[in-house]
């Protein structure tokens, strides 16, 4: 049984590896096509938790008709969040391959691009991140979290930086 188990588990790596590579290069190919075509992408970029992908969402429109956010603007940066949750073993979101497509494609040639920069006010933002990230701050769900609104407020205060 563990032998089958594994097997899977290479499948779907590879599988995912897969998907990864042709996703981005559709990805760099709608760049391009937009450089072709004198069209400009609109870059979403922000710090995360601050509502982008309502943002992106909007999009496209008859001006901007490609849209997406991003959290880095340099590869180097996107290399090292990569490494970072990968050796923390959390899954890699497909907007750090979007950043470094928007880098190569667009950043790295000096391409024009309009850039949106949401905002959003630091407490509010910590706590959306906090109940984001609970399982893996506090060590259980929070569906089964027994803890105190006391509790829960040291916790957070104590993971606050």
């Amino acid at each position: 049984m563990k032998k089958i188990v594994d097997r899977f588990s290479v499948l779907r790596k590879i599988q995912k590896w897969y998907w990864q590579k042709l996703n981005s290069w559709r990805f760099k190919r709608k760049l391009e096509r937009l450089g072709r075509e004198n069209k400009l992408p609109v870059l979403v970029y922000q710090m995360a938790k601050v509502g982008s992908r309502s943002v992106v969402q909007s999009f496209p429109t008859p001006k901007y008709p490609f849209a997406v956010h991003i959290h880095r603007l340099h590869a180097k940066g996107i290399d090292k969040k990569v490494a970072d949750l990968r050796r923390m073993k959390l899954n890699v979101a497909g907007h750090y391959w979007q950043g470094k497509a928007v880098y190569q494609s667009v950043i790295k040639r000096h391409r024009p691009f309009k850039m949106i920069t949401p905002v959003r006010e630091p407490i509010g933002r910590n706590l959306s991140f906090f109940f984001e990230r609970f399982e893996y701050v506090v060590g259980m769900p929070f569906s089964e979290s027994t803890h105190s609104v006391k509790e829960l407020t040291d916790i957070f205060l104590s993971n606050a930086s």
